[in-house]
């Protein structure tokens, strides 16, 4: 968390971590978006990371929470290696109910 001046008074950085196909691109649309959610099954694979920002108000201060949505594919793991570590606040490990597989390479994403 890093306070600020400006147009906000603090900052938060949330990843989301996880196999690929695993629904983390669609969380980060449904909670930043202001327009109703719709369920879209095309399916393009995030290269590297994506990043959102959302604003709040929360008890008369303004929060601006980046969300970064990261690959999961193995490929991009040293890439993406920066936004599940240093740059974050917290890390939402994501997996597919529907896909064993990917429950069981959660703590992989978490380390």
């Amino acid at each position: 968390m890093y306070s600020s001046g400006r147009e906000y008074d603090y900052s938060f950085y949330v990843s989301f971590a996880g196999s690929t196909k695993v629904g983390k691109t669609s969380l980060c649309n449904r909670i930043t978006k202001t327009t109703p959610f719709r369920w879209n099954d095309k399916y393009d694979p995030t290269i590297g990371a994506d990043s959102w920002s959302k604003y709040e108000n929360i008890d008369e201060k303004k929060l601006r929470v980046y969300f970064y949505d990261t690959s999961g594919q193995e490929r991009f793991k040293p890439v993406i290696r920066p936004y599940l570590s240093t740059r974050v606040d917290a890390i939402f490990l994501v997996y597919d109910l529907t896909d064993r597989k990917s429950f069981e390479d959660v703590p992989g994403w978490g380390n």
